[in-house]
């Protein structure tokens, strides 16, 4: 599944018929060099900032859920960095050693904090209900619209 979101997010800018892709005024594909072992954050994500500042966020999870890229609400946006969170409710994942099996997963608050002038990102997910903070950094590069 996460190996498959490069050829994705280049499909999804060639052809995304939503608005906040159509208006972006900027776009990242952000490869991550290290990323918890447990599945909550993929190894690539892509964020789009919209014309006034509005960010949108895509990534295999996402797409896993069926789900479009979503809308994330930028907590910080100065010159050195740019702070964005978004939510993922109720996702659903089959059960280990069961091929019918699915078990609800915790809901998750992300939080991603990319920095302008190195492309550094990190991202953390709080698990609602759980101690454990998987996280994930790396770099982002600017995606070219078509």
């Amino acid at each position: 599944m996460i190996r498959y979101l490069s050829a994705l997010v280049l499909a999804l800018l060639a052809a995304l018929p939503t608005q906040a892709a159509a208006q972006a005024k900027e776009a990242y594909l952000c490869k991550m060099s290290y990323v918890s072992p447990d599945n909550f954050i993929p190894e690539e994500m892509a964020f789009w900032i919209g014309p006034e500042g509005q960010v949108t966020v895509f990534d295999a999870v996402i797409r896993h859920l069926g789900k479009s890229p979503i809308a994330a609400r930028v907590t910080t946006n100065t010159a050195k960095r740019l702070t964005f969170k978004w939510s993922l409710d109720g996702i659903e994942a089959a059960k280990r050693g069961s091929t019918t099996g699915v078990t609800k997963l915790p809901n998750s608050r992300y939080t991603a904090t990319w920095r302008k002038e190195t492309d550094l990102i990190t991202v953390r997910v709080a698990l609602e209900g759980y101690d454990n903070r998987p996280n994930a950094r790396g770099r982002c590069a600017p995606i070219e619209k078509r």
